[in-house]
């Protein structure tokens, strides 16, 4: 008789090691999101089954900093700082709390017996401290930081997926707000599925020709206008007109917002040329920062020029903002100079908001900056401020620049601009952002703006 025998430790060796990929991630180490679901599944299984329900509490923790860090030092060091924020969160926990990474930089914390809105934000308080400690990793001192949304079972969901789902919500709406952690409430869960329809309205918003442009006047000190700046408008089938600042940001986080720029230079150039037998009439173009580092900006500018029948390119002008010309200054120069190759000017769009200096905007070869409104709020009720805006409009001038001040709103205002020789300005005193008909009446009236002027 023959026997045969298996040796099956190896086989239990791969097993347990298939096993443990499965649940868990092999960067980290920790607990994977699989691993997740079927954790809570089962502390909410047993709370609920609990003669006294004591909750769970999901804390979900979004790191921002790390991506940023992978691309300049390597993703070697990018998993390293994951490594260590999560043993500082795990100093924190209780022995029964679990920490799983979720995907990317984002960790959950489950604690199966804490459903207590304040033990839950002093956890999630402490744990946004430890992670805002700068990192040392050889040398180079880093920064992260931790925004941490927190959602309590039964209060807050009925089910693992809506816990997670919710104290994501929670997570996201601490990001925007610059705070350390944000507790889950109804109107985040509605406020987060208005956002996801709005998006939804505006990917078809294109197709729908739903976008227009409005265009408000920029004058000459004596009000005659020179120009005007295209502004983006959404006529939105339920919610009426809307403007930029409802959907503008939506465009950016949601990539968008390179088909919203072109979209508008597209249409802003069909109109310039409908107003070509004004003789140096301008229209000038917001463009996103990312938008303006795209390598093929040049050709489809040309191409918008083009389709549109334009046939001066130095009749559009493309501004960006102070904060965009000082992300990548090199880039910037390169890009304005292809441009002006071309015959069209960049302008630099708020300025004063940033941290650059008439010395760094010196190095940028753009003839106008548009002084941002923050200036001009209190001019005709502070001496101070009208000394300070007369400074920036000589230093400017000094370095062969001009200077266009927006949001000149009252008579005063724009007396004061005028007179310390303000060259262009804009604002609701001489014309709100009127539709491109309303344009074409003040062409061929050439009024002076205001009318009452």
């Amino acid at each position: 008789m023959l026997v045969f025998t298996r040796d099956i430790t190896n086989l239990s060796q791969v097993e347990s090691r298939l096993h443990e990929y499965e649940y868990r991630d092999p960067t980290t180490g920790l607990l994977n999101r699989k691993s997740l679901e079927r954790s809570l599944e089962t502390a909410l299984a047993v709370d609920a089954a609990s003669a006294t329900t004591i909750g769970v509490a999901v804390l979900f923790v979004k790191l921002s900093g790390i991506a940023e860090v992978n691309r300049i030092y390597g993703h070697r060091f990018g998993d390293l700082l994951l490594e260590d924020a999560a043993l500082r969160i795990r100093k924190h926990l209780s022995p029964i709390d679990d920490l799983f990474r979720f995907n990317g930089d984002d960790l959950v914390v489950v604690c199966p017996e804490n459903a207590r809105k304040s033990d839950a934000a002093h956890l999630a308080q402490c744990i946004a401290d430890a992670i805002a400690v700068p990192y040392t990793f050889q040398n180079n001192v880093l920064s992260i930081r931790a925004a941490i949304g927190i959602a309590l079972f039964p209060d807050d969901a009925e089910n693992e997926l809506e816990l997670i789902q919710h104290a994501a919500s929670a997570s996201a709406e601490a990001s925007n707000h610059t705070a350390p952690f944000r507790m889950y409430n109804r109107s985040l869960h509605e406020a987060a599925t208005s956002k996801l329809k709005l998006l939804s309205d505006l990917r078809g918003a294109f197709d729908e020709q739903q976008l227009l442009l409005y265009y408000q006047p920029i004058v000459d000190p004596e009000g005659r206008i020179l120009g005007a700046e295209a502004l983006i408008r959404w006529q939105h089938p339920e919610l009426g007109l809307l403007p930029p600042g409802r959907f503008v940001g939506l465009a950016e986080e949601s990539g968008l917002i390179a088909q919203l720029d072109r979209w508008v230079l597209f249409a802003a150039a069909r109109q310039l040329a409908q107003w070509n037998s004004r003789p140096g009439f301008y229209v000038s173009v917001n463009l996103n920062a990312g938008e303006f580092a795209q390598p093929d900006l040049p050709g489809i500018v040309v191409g918008a020029l083009k389709a549109g029948g334009v046939g001066n390119p130095a009749q559009l002008k493309l501004e960006i903002t102070e904060s965009c010309s000082m992300k990548d200054p090199a880039l910037v120069v390169k890009r304005i100079h292809e441009l002006k190759e071309m015959g069209i000017d960049v302008w630099i769009d708020d300025f004063g908001t940033g941290y650059s200096s008439l010395s760094s905007l010196k190095q940028l070869p753009v003839p106008v900056l548009k002084l941002d409104r923050a200036f001009v709020i209190e001019l005709d009720e502070c001496p101070e401020d009208v000394v300070y805006v007369s400074t920036i409009l000589n230093s400017v001038r000094s370095r062969g620049k001009e200077t266009l001040i927006e949001g000149v709103e009252t008579l005063q205002q724009y007396t004061i601009l005028r007179r310390i020789g303000c060259v262009a300005m804009q604002g609701y005193y001489f014309s709100p952002p009127v539709p491109p008909e309303a344009i074409s009446e003040l062409i061929a009236a050439d009024e002076l703006l205001p009318k009452a002027l």
